[in-house]
């Protein structure tokens, strides 16, 4: 793991747009539990979810969309991968709230 004296020093507006994809990602995250619930994926369904939106991603570079289109592909990546990591594997893992309360 990196330690903070190792990250290299964001300058401010590197900051603002770190910080607009967090609320992009928590917005989409937020909207994505919100449809699908928050049951936990295996590995494969992850895969394939994530491969999907890889997919959308892929289709919205080569196709030459706009700027905003593709990172709100970006977006949706980024926030399938936190869900994941959220809510753990279904056949391996706890849920991360679930696990919390059990310590």
């Amino acid at each position: 793991m990196i330690g903070q004296s190792e990250l290299p020093v964001v300058a401010g507006e590197m900051r603002i747009w770190r910080q607009d994809l967090l609320d992009r990602v928590n917005t989409e995250l937020v909207r994505a539990y919100r449809k699908h619930g928050v049951d936990q994926w295996g590995r494969h369904e992850f895969y394939a979810i994530l491969l999907e939106e890889v997919e959308e991603l892929w289709d919205a570079i080569k196709s030459d969309h706009s700027q905003e289109r593709v990172e709100a592909e970006l977006v949706q990546v980024v926030a399938m991968c936190l869900r994941y990591f959220e809510t753990r594997d279904r056949y391996r893992e706890p849920r991360r709230a679930d696990a919390e309360q059990g310590e």
